[in-house]
Formats: C-alpha cells, structure tokens, sequence
C-alpha cells in the first residue's frame, strides 16, 4: 500500500469517513500509455462501495480536459466507479471536474464524491501551478514534429535517442524543451532511474490538432538572393508544389536555419531566388532531403492568403498518414 493511499485514509478519517485497500491495479495492462503512466491505481471499498482510486503521478501534467479524456477510456474498461485523487488543485481545476461530474479528492483539501461525501472548501484552493507559454521554442517544436513525423517511433522517445536523432542537440536543451512540452500538457517526462524519456499524451493526429496554439511558423525572415542554394531543401511554394499539384513560382523557395545564413550575402529585392530562414534547422526533419516536411510547411503557409494555395495545403493535411 502507498503512502498517498494511507494520506487519503488519513484526509476521509478527517471527514468521518475511511477507505479500505482492496489491490493494486496495473493499468498498462488495459489502458494506453498515455493514460496509464498517469496514474497510481487501487481498487478500494470507499463509502461502503468498490471502487478504483486513480492517484495522479503529477498533477501539473494534468487538465480538467485531460482527466475527463482519461475517465471516458477508464470507463470503457471498468464497470465499478472512478474517483481520480490529487495532490493539489486550483479553483477552476476543482470546478471544472464537479461540472463534468468526475468525481475527486484533493488530499487534504477538496472531496467530491456524490455518492459519498462533498466537501469542497474555498479558502484552501491552491495556487494555480500552470504557467503560460506563448509558442514553444524551437526545439520543443521541433520535437514534437519530429514524433509527429514518425509514426513508427515508441510510444516513449528515450532523450537519448532524441540526441541520436537530432545531431547536434545536447542534452541539457532536450531537457529543456521536453520540460516545455510537459508544462503545455502534450507530453510528459517518465524517469527510470537515469533515463528519461518522454511521452506524448494523445493519438498523434489529436496532439497535432492540440499543439496548433503554441506553434508557429517556422520562418523568421523571407529574402531573395542571386547565389545558388541548390543544396538547401525547397520550402513555401517550391515545397507545396512537390506534394501537390501546384505549380511552382517561376522562383524557387529554398530554406536554411537562420544560423548558417551568411550575414554578409548580398541580400536583393525584386530578383534572384527566395530564401526562407528558420528558426530551426529545416534538415532535421526533412525525410529525403528535397523539401521541408509537411508539417513545419503547413505551419509556414497556414496563413497564406491565395485560395489556390490555402487548397493543396488542406489537401496534403488531408492525405498526411497519421
């Protein structure tokens, strides 16, 4: 039995109420990855009824959207009642989860359990430990695309096989941006010992559709040049023409990270070839070297004007093998 069980022994004591331990559930068994390394399950007799008690592992890592996500495929594989128990909780976390009726405990602060006891205290409402991000960094983004990319990757990308596959990349800023991916809520960070890996939260096409309010496009600046960049990948226009059927501009669109750009290269206005330079190296996620990957173009052009092209590109989002 685990400490966090014999805490909440001691917070329904409190209350006038108990638990008694019933057994430890494997949730990997039954559940997908991202649900079951969420949480520490038990089955437990709780106000005179079985049930499964799901202690979250960190519940920084966790929404109300998230948790009612997770209570919807942990019904679909247990008949007896969930109660999801936390740590700490915010107002609107706390509201949030009693408007969706899941019911929850914040060990020593909140209970709401209909069917057994509500005690929902306002003053002791934690501070909210969530903070803000804007748009991931560069790197974050980049991670994240890189699994979006792979679909044959597991479900848990050890760092160090980021830092193989990301060459140039140490450690120190895979531990960053992966602790930027767990704060937004689209991964989080397992640790075994000294290895660590992360894992995304959702199906792949789902994660893409959840991260569109923190990525950004990929292009810092958009410059013509006489020299030739026929060793760079084709981006913009040039990119969407090779996964479509769009024609290309009668000038190309080539990209490079914006830190191998030669400063003192003559820089044009009306000719020469367009150049795009990223806040990222565009080479790191491209899959045969000829053009950007979809997805950093689709964030480039999400907000193109033409209707020609705003059309492949929903196209080519349609078509992409999630």
């Amino acid at each position: 039995m685990s400490a966090e069980f014999n805490r909440l022994k001691r917070y329904l004591a409190s209350l006038g109420s108990k638990a008694e331990f019933r057994s430890e559930e494997l949730l990997e068994n039954l559940t997908p990855l991202y649900v079951s390394c969420r949480y520490q399950a038990y089955t437990a007799m709780l106000f005179k009824k079985e049930c499964l008690l799901l202690f979250s592992r960190s519940d920084d890592e966790l929404t109300p959207e998230l948790v009612q996500s997770h209570a919807h495929i942990l019904a679909g594989v247990y008949s007896i009642p969930l109660v999801f128990i936390f740590s700490s909780g915010t107002r609107e976390f706390c509201v949030s989860l009693v408007k969706a009726h899941i019911a929850f405990i914040v060990l020593n602060q909140q209970c709401y359990v209909p069917d057994g006891i509500i005690a929902i205290n306002e003053k002791v409402f934690g501070r909210g430990l969530r903070r803000n991000i804007t748009f991931l960094s560069p790197l974050a983004q980049v991670i994240l695309l890189y699994d979006l990319l792979h679909k044959e990757l597991p479900q848990e990308l050890p760092f160090q096989l980021l830092i193989k596959e990301l060459p140039g990349i140490q450690k120190v800023y895979v531990t960053r941006a992966a602790q930027e991916l767990q704060k937004t809520n689209l991964a989080m960070i397992i640790s075994r010992g000294r290895s660590k890996s992360l894992a995304f939260v959702k199906p792949r096409k789902e994660l893409w559709e959840d991260a569109q309010k923190v990525l950004r496009s990929p292009v810092i600046r958009r410059i013509r040049r006489t020299e030739t960049s026929l060793g760079l990948p084709l981006a913009g226009i040039s990119a969407l023409a090779e996964f479509s059927n769009l024609n290309d501009d009668r000038e190309q669109t080539r990209a490079i990270y914006s830190r191998d750009f030669d400063k003192h290269s003559e820089i044009l206005e009306y000719s020469g070839e367009y150049l795009e330079l990223w806040r990222y190296n565009p080479r790191l996620l491209c899959k045969n070297g000829k053009a950007v990957d979809e997805l950093s173009l689709y964030l480039s052009l999400r907000d193109h004007q033409e209707p020609r092209v705003k059309g492949e590109l929903e196209r080519m989002m349609e078509n992409f093998p999630w």
